[in-house]
């Protein structure tokens, strides 16, 4: 697909704008944000409107075609190149005139008022446009449609008492309901749904079966309860039990003996997660060989971006290539990799680690790799050899560290791809939200920086080991 800048521009100033004014400024409550939210919006209103087609803002509605002037104002993509050099030709004729031509002046009035009337129909519609677009491809979740997929998913009789969207979701849409049962007890589930698109192209569907083989093995995450793979919220959707706590590391991180029992907590999940054989739950490798597998993961990832990239990455390319050229030479085994693994993905409640969440990046592939992802969130908090102890002594395996060098690059490099996939979502119309937007804006520049980074330094290190 190919867009102009000027429609890529527009769109993302649309849903900026829309994103301000529908979710931010209706919670807003001090008298001062409140008015600068709506100076905002009117902005950027006006800023999306000059760079989007008539058609997509209402303009054309308010032009009159059988007027010379109408026709000038209503192209309002190219205002400030067509109708800046008639205008300003026509204020230079008012001004030489040594007298005033009356029908020269009512073209001239009729210019500026059929820009600044169309302007006036469309810039209000750029916040409702955005918001129609949003809503053909997202179905808000509401009480009703909560209380027939929880039925669905666990026999019927629930009644929905609250429903709140959870902030983020890059991944995947989440939602807290507050269900009360059959029986009259209050509970509280959480919704995980699949995006309209992107950015990893995984399903709950698969997420879910994952989860509750986990679950029969008495792992530590947030209970699974049932699946829709049909769509009753628009997507297919998982339900699972709320795990009381928090996420993060701030409410416990100064007390020495809770972050060590934390994190060693950590490790025996990882070793038992990392012991658990693929075959056991029904998950097929490529050929039971660890680098084929490993090897096969960066191809699938690989094809991922060649489908999706919008704009050309010498550095992604680049990076895709020394991957593939090194693969690790030893790989102890395959095994399940939860491939995000830090404390925004874990629940701790009252000094105890009790869930390790978001499982959308589970895969085959090398433990090293969950080890080397956890490192820079473990090693502020405990000696780095402790740790890879109490993961050796509940039984987890080796840890290489060649083999988190290679994962330092993977993950960027990941990460890159799912903004690359957002940002295609986000410009073909296939999910225009702001978050794939940001996604494939800033966050995508920063990971490829990073990655950009990271090989300078392994081509130095390589070139510094074949010197003579």
């Amino acid at each position: 697909m190919t867009l102009s800048g000027r429609e890529i521009i527009g769109d993302t100033l649309r849903v900026l704008g829309a994103d301000l004014e529908l979710r931010v400024a209706p919670h807003l409550r001090d008298p001062d944000a409140m008015l600068t939210a709506k100076m905002i919006a009117d902005l950027l209103a006006y800023l999306a409107m000059w760079h989007l087609e008539p058609s997509d803002t209402g303009a054309g509605a308010a032009a009159d075609d059988t007027s010379e002037a109408t026709a000038w104002a209503s192209d309002i993509p190219v205002a400030g190149a067509i109708r800046g050099l008639r205008a300003a030709a026509l204020q230079q004729a008012i001004e030489d005139a040594e007298r005033p031509d009356p029908a020269l002046l009512s073209v001239a009035v009729d210019l500026d008022s059929a820009l600044y009337q169309s302007e006036a129909v469309a810039a209000p519609r750029i916040a409702v446009s955005a918001g129609e677009r949003l809503a053909q491809v997202e179905v808000p979740v509401t009480a009703e449609n909560a209380r027939v997929f929880v039925d669905a998913c666990l026999g019927d009789g629930h009644a929905i008492e609250s429903v709140v969207r959870a902030p983020g979701g890059y991944s995947k849409d989440s939602f807290f309901l507050g269900v009360r049962t059959p029986a009259g007890t209050s509970v509280q589930v959480v919704v995980r749904r699949d995006l309209p698109f992107g950015p990893g192209e995984t399903r709950v569907v698969a997420e879910y079966g994952l989860l509750k083989n986990l679950a029969d093995r008495g792992l530590l995450i947030a209970e699974p309860l049932g699946c829709d793979p049909t769509g009753i919220l628009g997507q297919p959707a998982m339900l699972s039990r709320r795990v009381a706590g928090s996420s993060g590391t701030s409410p416990w991180d100064g007390d020495p003996e809770r972050r060590r029992d934390i994190c060693l907590t950590l490790a025996g999940v990882l070793a038992r997660l990392h012991a658990i054989a693929p075959a056991e739950i029904g998950l097929a490798t490529v050929s039971g060989k660890p680098r084929e597998q490993l090897c096969a993961h960066v191809l699938e990832w690989r094809d991922r971006w060649r489908r999706n990239r919008i704009h050309a990455s010498p550095t992604l390319a680049a990076a895709f290539a020394w991957l593939l050229d090194n693969i690790p030479a030893e790989i102890d085994r395959v095994s399940i990799v939860h491939g995000d693994v830090g404390f925004h993905n874990m629940i701790v409640s009252d000094g105890r680690l009790v869930a390790l969440l978001d499982w959308e990046f589970a895969h085959l592939g090398d433990p090293t790799e969950d080890l080397g992802y956890c490192r820079q969130f473990v090693e502020p908090l405990m000696p780095w050899a402790d740790f890879l102890h109490g993961y050796r002594g509940a039984g987890g395996g080796g840890y290489r560290e060649e083999n988190a060098r290679f994962f330092e690059l993977w993950r960027g490099v990941r990460n890159a791809v799912c903004c690359s996939v957002s940002w295609r979502g986000f410009l073909s119309g296939a999910y225009p939200a702001l978050k794939m937007a940001y996604q494939g804006i800033p966050l995508y520049r920063t990971f490829v920086h990073n990655t950009a980074k990271a090989l300078k330094e392994k081509f130095q290190c390589e070139t510094q080991a074949v010197a003579p």
